[in-house]
């Protein structure tokens, strides 16, 4: 019977498949890193802008509008016209995104938000807007 024994004249065998599982981990990790940035990119431009100017058509005159430490809005404008706009822009802010005046605008969408969430889906938006549109017509 015939024994084989390598020698020390033959190459060491090459690796003949590519490297691959380093490049699936690294695209793996791409793609997590895009999709972590676009999920930051929409809840960050869900927030209302609370600093800075606003540039709004129908306002007449300029309008101020601070909030106190409990981010209640105190509105200063020249005209009652322009102070009933602002009073919308503001209430539509504080109504569209729920926030809670002791966090940050990054954690609106935490547990704090939750009661008014709930609380939010008791209205009846879709029925009154439903008669409004049958009483005008």
């Amino acid at each position: 019977m015939a024994t084989w024994t390598p020698t020390a004249d033959l190459p060491a065998p090459t690796r003949t498949r590519p490297r691959i599982f380093p490049w699936i981990v690294l695209a793996l990790l791409f793609v997590l890193l895009g999709a972590l940035a676009y999920a930051y990119h929409v809840a960050h431009s869900a927030l209302p802008q609370l600093d800075g100017r606003v540039s709004l058509p129908g306002l007449s005159a300029p309008v101020t509008v601070v909030r106190d430490g409990h981010g209640v809005p105190a509105i200063e404008a020249g005209t009652l016209e322009d102070l009933f706009f602002a009073q919308g822009y503001v209430t539509a802010q504080d109504r569209l995104v729920p926030r809670c005046s002791s966090t940050t605008g990054s954690s609106a969408f935490s547990d704090c938000a939750r009661p008014l969430k709930k609380q939010r889906r008791h209205y009846p938006l879709k029925t009154a807007a439903a008669s409004k549109r049958m009483l005008a017509a």
